[in-house]
């Protein structure tokens, strides 16, 4: 074999195994979004349709949102999936049914709840508070209700 063909050839192999490595990393990152139960079975995807693991639930979890590999991890259901994806393309997206998501690795971990009507978020908050419930983007299309989650360890008393 020619000795200019073996570096492109080496080179190649390199690029391969980088790119496996960092899928599974993607991979990783997207399945710590929602709970093991929701993730380890979902599609994993990036916002511009690029699929890295075919999923067998009604899950997608994307490693990040937008343009920005360092964002929050976000898994959600095929409502949400359609809505990352409108908004990865810069579309408007109303949905025709209420839709859940996680993004349980995000500096507050929470929970998302994206409903058709906008009468649907009446009575909630608009602002964060202490742990409560509130409306995102209350007067935009994509509003939807933030539910933070704590997780706290329970010290077991030792005898």
């Amino acid at each position: 074999m020619n000795k200019l063909l073996l570096v492109p050839l080496a080179f190649g192999v390199c690029l391969s195994g980088f790119s496996a490595i960092a899928g599974e990393d993607q991979i990783k990152k997207a399945e710590s979004a929602a709970p093991a139960a929701v993730s380890g079975d979902a599609t994993i995807m990036l916002t511009d349709g690029t699929v890295l693991r075919e999923g067998t639930n009604i899950w997608t979890c994307f490693p990040y949102f937008g343009d920005d590999p360092e964002n929050d991890p976000i898994c959600g259901d095929d409502v949400w999936r359609d809505y990352f994806l409108a908004e990865a393309r810069g579309e408007e997206y109303t949905p025709s049914s209420t839709g859940v998501s996680y993004m349980l690795a995000s500096g507050t971990p929470h929970m998302m709840i994206l409903v058709p009507e906008a009468e649907g978020y009446s009575g909630f908050i608009q602002e964060p508070d202490g742990g409560k419930t509130w409306l995102m983007m209350g007067d935009l299309v994509g509003r939807h209700l933030m539910i933070p989650i704590e997780f706290e360890s329970e010290e077991v008393p030792s005898e």
